[in-house]
This record gives C-alpha cells, structure tokens and sequence, in this order.
C-alpha cells in the first residue's frame, strides 16, 4: 500500500485507482461502523479517497502503516 500511496503522491492517477480497487471495501466498512448509515458512509469515503489523491504526500511509513494511515483518513472524513 506504502508504494500505492508514493505512486499517488508522484501524480499517477492508476495508482489511485488501484489503491481504492484493494481498500475500498475496508474502508467502506470503517466508515460504515461510524455513520451507521450507507449513503452517508459512502460520501465520507468519497470525500476521503480525493483527501488521499491531495495528500498522499504526507504519508510517512515511519509513523505507522499505509492501512493505517488510510483507515484514519475515512475516520476522520467520517467524523467530519
């Protein structure tokens, strides 16, 4: 995923892509459990995938892993 994300943050639009084609299910249900409702939790992962495709530059490995990093994007775009 780390790679996704670097490839993300490079411009490639493919990459995105991919990353939500391998995480978008996750991610779905992350927000799912949060909003508890199905319209709103796909909005916030929505919102969520176009706040990845702007910075996806801020992901640093050092501080935890790409599926963890994505996870707190969909929370927080949830919460929002």
């Amino acid at each position: 995923m780390s790679t996704l994300l670097a490839r993300i943050a490079a411009g490639d639009r493919a990459a995105l892509h991919d990353l939500y084609q391998a995480q978008s299910v996750r991610l779905f249900g992350i927000a799912m459990a949060i909003l508890r409702d199905r319209e709103a939790a796909a909005d916030a992962l929505h919102d969520a995938f176009v706040k990845v495709a702007r910075r996806a530059a801020q992901f640093d490995a050092a501080r935890g892993t790409a599926e963890a990093w994505l996870a707190g994007v969909v929370r927080h775009a949830a919460l929002d």
